[in-house]
């Protein structure tokens, strides 16, 4: 980051969390701050200070789920599409006035990496679309009068678990949901058969060995005793 700033010729400020809210409290001018992919929260101080406008990109299609890791949510609940939303940041997370939002299409075979990457890449293309209407701060905003459920971090779909009496479409959309090609965002699914746990750290659709028809194939699995053991 700061290689970057130097090239474009833009100051750079290190600046840890505790000492953040105080620089930008002491802007006397007006300000715009630009936050993308961050997940600091910004203290009511900040959020209310006159010369600040904050705008906060959000990988969903506000109001609905605001919150952590709106693709896999979306995904698992089978919608058919998410969104990228450019909002003002307010002090409840994800529940300021939309400014500029436009919606994703998740395909049936899309994970929560591919939908994510697709919501980012919308993000950007919004972003330049409006870019002198966001530096003149002529834009109109659209208030949120009724937020969706508040999605935490520590959340996870069926806390993680692959139920194998599911269907096979919600197990694939299940997998896919929590499938983030190996980031460290969320712990890998498990499936419990018999006594023995497994992680699925990948899967596959293909013939099923036993009865015919389709079925999901785990094509990388390791037993939870393992990996505790191995660490």
């Amino acid at each position: 980051m700061r290689q970057t700033a130097a090239r474009l010729g833009v100051p750079f400020h290190p600046l840890t969390p505790e000492a953040l809210p105080h620089f930008l409290c002491a802007r006397t001018q007006p300000a715009l701050l630009v936050s993308a992919h961050n997940s600091y929260l910004f203290p009511r101080e900040v959020v209310a200070h006159p010369p600040l406008t904050l705008l906060n990109f959000h990988n969903a299609y506000l109001p609905d789920y605001h919150g952590r890791n709106a693709p896999t949510w979306e995904i698992y609940r089978g919608e058919t599409y998410g969104g990228a939303t450019w909002h003002i940041i307010a002090a409840d997370v994800d529940t300021g006035a939309i400014a500029f939002q436009k919606r994703v299409p998740i395909t049936s075979d899309m994970t929560a990496l591919e939908l994510l990457m697709a919501t980012a890449r919308t993000s950007v293309r919004l972003f330049r679309q409006h870019i002198d209407e966001i530096l003149a701060g002529m834009y109109s905003r659209r208030r949120i009068t009724a937020p969706g459920r508040l999605y935490l971090s520590r959340e996870v779909p069926n806390d993680g678990w692959l139920d194998p009496t599911w269907s096979m479409a919600k197990a694939y959309a299940f997998l896919r949901a929590l499938d983030y090609g190996g980031l460290p965002i969320l712990p890998p699914p498990k499936l419990r058969l018999g006594e023995e746990v497994y992680e699925i750290e990948d899967y596959q659709i293909g013939g099923c060995p036993i009865g015919g028809g389709i079925c999901i194939i785990p094509s990388r699995a390791r037993m939870a005793d393992q990996l505790s053991s191995a660490a």
